[in-house]
């Protein structure tokens, strides 16, 4: 079977809309990378948010990778800084809200 020219990794309704509407022919291949365990090893290790989303992308698109290689894969991942740590995406309304009112008139 012929791989796909352009591979989304991710479940991320909102990122294949903005590649389909810009006129990319793609698929959604998210993948089951365990990003606790991921965000645990840097954050013991002392790494900045940067270094975090840059790694949690990679691992993200090298798991929906083909073994082939031909594809091109997408990935990509959010996260934010504070002076005192990072903001994950909340799991549910309630813990959304606290986090907006953690950054409220900070940077962030």
């Amino acid at each position: 079977m012929k791989n796909p020219d352009l591979i989304l990794a991710s479940a991320s309704a909102a990122r294949l809309r903005l590649l389909t509407n810009a006129g990319f022919a793609c698929v959604p291949r998210p993948s089951d990378v365990d990003e606790t365990a991921i965000k645990n090893d840097l954050r013991a290790q002392g790494a900045s948010v940067d270094v975090v989303a840059l790694a949690l992308a990679r691992a993200k698109a090298e798991a929906a990778s083909p073994e082939n290689g031909s594809t091109i894969v997408i990935a990509a991942d959010q996260m934010r800084a504070l002076t005192d740590g990072w903001l994950d995406k909340s799991p549910d309304r309630a813990a959304a809200a606290r986090q907006r009112m953690r950054v409220q008139g900070r940077v962030h």
